[in-house]
Order: C-alpha cells, then sequence, then structure tokens
C-alpha cells in the first residue's frame, strides 16, 4: 500500500510553492521575473508482478537584473511486490550572477542534497562552483554549466564495485558538467526539456556517474499540461548487487505560473 509519507511530503512541496508565490514578495515589479512549475505524476501495476510508482517535483525560478536563483525539489516513491525501493528526495538550489545584460559566461553557485535507496545513499550533500555558458543568445533557456564541487555521501553499507574504499561515507573533491535545455515545438504546442549531469571524482579515476532525464509535455490551458518524463542513471562506482543502469517512465500532470 502507498504510504502516508508520500502525501506528506508532496503536500510539504505544493505548499512551498503557495508560500514562495510572488505573491510573498510584495508588489511585482518590470525588473522581477518568476516561474513556478509543479508536476505530480506515476504508474501502477497489479497482478504477478506488482507495482506502484508515483513522483512530485517542484520547479521554482527567480531572475531580477543581476541575479537567477533556481530550485528543484522532487521526491519518488516506488514499491514493487511488497519492497519499498525508492524513497528518495533530490534537491539542488543553483544561484546564477548575471554580470551584464549582454554576457553569456555566468559564474554560478550551488548545493546539492540526495537521498537514494536504491543506491543505500542515507544522505549525499555537495557544494559547487562553475561557469554557465549560453552558446545561443535568443535561447536562454539552452546551455552548458561545468566547474568542480566538494562531496559527502553516507551509505547503508560500505563495500563497493570498482573501488578500493572500504567505509560507509565517501568525500571527495569532483568535477561536473551540465547540459540542459528546454525548446518548444510546433508552434508552442509540444514543450521538450532535457537535462543531461555528469561527475567525475578526483580521486579516483573509475568514480564517475551520469545522469540523463527528459520530458515532452502537451499544454492544456494556459497553466496545465500533461506529459511524459524519463530519467536513466548510470553509475560505475556503486554498492554490491546494484546495477550500472536504473530508469524511470512517469506520466505526469503539470501546473505552472510565471510572468
Amino acid at each position: 500500500m502507498m504510504k502516508i509519507k508520500f502525501f506528506l511530503n508532496t503536500l510539504c512541496v505544493f505548499i512551498a510553492i503557495v508560500l514562495f508565490s510572488p505573491k510573498s514578495f510584495g508588489q511585482s515589479t518590470d525588473t522581477l521575473k518568476y516561474k513556478f512549475d509543479f508536476q505530480i505524476g506515476g504508474q501502477r501495476k497489479r497482478g504477478v508482478f506488482s507495482q506502484t510508482v508515483l513522483r512530485a517535483t517542484a520547479n521554482a525560478k527567480i531572475e531580477n537584473k543581476k541575479l537567477i536563483l533556481n530550485n528543484q525539489s522532487s521526491y519518488t516513491y516506488t514499491e514493487a511486490n511488497g519492497f519499498n525501493i525508492a524513497d528518495d528526495w533530490h534537491l539542488r538550489t543553483i544561484a546564477t550572477l548575471k554580470l551584464n545584460s549582454t554576457t553569456r559566461l555566468l559564474p554560478v553557485f550551488g548545493y546539492k542534497y540526495l537521498k537514494n535507496v536504491l543506491y543505500r545513499i542515507t544522505n549525499t550533500n555537495r557544494v559547487f562552483t562553475g561557469l554557465r555558458i549560453n552558446p545561443v543568445r535568443q535561447h536562454k533557456d539552452f546551455y552548458f554549466v561545468f566547474g568542480a564541487g566538494y562531496e559527502l555521501s553516507h551509505y547503508t553499507d560500505e563495500i563497493f564495485v570498482n573501488s578500493s574504499l572500504v567505509s560507509s561515507q565517501r568525500d571527495f573533491t569532483l568535477g561536473f558538467l551540465n547540459l540542459a535545455g528546454k525548446h518548444q515545438l510546433r508552434k508552442n504546442k509540444i514543450l521538450l526539456e532535457y537535462d543531461f549531469s555528469f561527475v567525475q571524482s578526483f580521486e579516483e579515476a573509475k568514480d564517475f556517474a551520469f545522469w540523463f532525464t527528459s520530458g515532452v509535455s502537451i499544454p492544456f490551458g494556459k497553466h496545465l499540461f500533461i506529459g511524459v518524463n524519463y530519467d536513466y542513471r548510470f553509475r560505475n562506482v556503486h554498492l554490491i548487487d546494484i546495477p550500472n543502469i536504473n530508469d524511470l517512465l512517469i506520466f505526469n500532470l503539470r501546473f505552472n505560473i510565471a510572468n
């Protein structure tokens, strides 16, 4: 059965969107731009192989003349044949400084928190800094980010594949590359989004991972969308008995507001 915890966590995400809506900032100005996006979706199977999958995401973007603040939050719950295989959080906050109105090379600073049952991650805390490049001036939602950071992770076990480290704690400096984009297709009738991240540990050459997400949404009215999202993860260093590749396909309902 579905856990009550999922509904409580999802409700907290939704309340956060309401509390931090543009009205919370007082009277809007011409220099302030915002976008808030909430999605919920899943799938269910019953029979010899039973499965329940639910995911809720909340994304917020606030922008003025000098600063862009992005916050991405997601919660995933998966139960297969009575076993809980996902009860996961992924939170990421990125601040981007705009040096002037024409530059396409921008400094970024960020923080990431991750909890993942499948990879037996109790918690991951990562801080990072880098540069964001907008290669096409007319498409600000298509960009590269590269840089370096530091990660501290705690696991429920201590023996890893492709690693000589035997410990339930892993901490290391890292390099990363991120490619993301949004595109309107068929005269704004279809929204295509994608995000690719690659992370490489500076401590172990074999410790790397990449994460690809993509989604297609079709609008119904001004603020409501239906769509599908695909999530693909590969990790080369992980605890024993975990496959390198894991993916997830989610059908969702989406609501957003923006100016």
